[in-house]
């Protein structure tokens, strides 16, 4: 439906699971996993939650993963209303502020209990703030992206509405031999 990559929408998963990582995995009958983090913990009162990123980790433009990315993710697209889209529904009415402990580290204090917060931190993906300018150098609004930068496994390469999504392998991916594909066509059929 767009490029917008905190809509929670099914057609979107299609490129948001090969483009950006999550932080945290929900993988079916296994629970929660580490995808960009190496570890994460839930305060006892449930009133934050402490992510540290893997390190090493870039984005397919170059850029370096860190926390103040996931900060300006969090500051600037997930809680803004005209920018974040649905994301913005199930994250914001509890969100309080960041924290960047160190260049990899990140606290998220909520206002209000989140003992959900690791649900959340599943569909918290890592985009490079990059993405959001416009080709045309204006701030892109929710569904408004016209490109996808991410630090999943493939980037995108090419978006045909209606018609095709083509991806090509991220040689710079965090985990090793990982992707073993180098590509990927979507045909679109309506």
């Amino acid at each position: 439906r767009s490029l917008e990559p905190y809509r929670n929408a099914d057609p979107n998963y299609i490129f948001i699971e090969q483009t950006f990582d999550q932080l945290l995995f929900n993988e079916r009958a296994q629970g929660l996993l580490p995808e960009a983090v190496e570890k994460w913990g839930l305060a006892s009162d449930s009133m934050s939650i402490t992510v540290t990123l893997r390190p090493n980790m870039t984005t397919h433009d170059g850029s370096e993963v860190n926390a103040e990315m996931l900060k300006w993710d969090s500051d600037e697209r997930i809680i803004q209303k005209d920018k974040g889209v649905a994301f913005y529904n199930q994250f914001a009415q509890y969100y309080e502020s960041c924290e960047v402990i160190d260049p990899l580290t990140l606290k998220i204090n909520f206002s209000k209990a989140t003992p959900h917060a690791e649900d959340l931190m599943a569909l918290f993906i890592i985009a490079d703030p990059d993405m959001f300018i416009k080709d045309d150098g204006s701030v892109a609004l929710g569904n408004e992206e016209d490109k996808q930068i991410g630090s999943g496994a493939f980037k995108m390469t090419e978006y045909v509405p209606g018609s095709h999504i083509t991806f090509e392998r991220f040689d710079g991916y965090w985990e090793p031999d990982v992707p073993k594909l180098k590509g990927i066509e979507v045909q679109i059929f309506g």
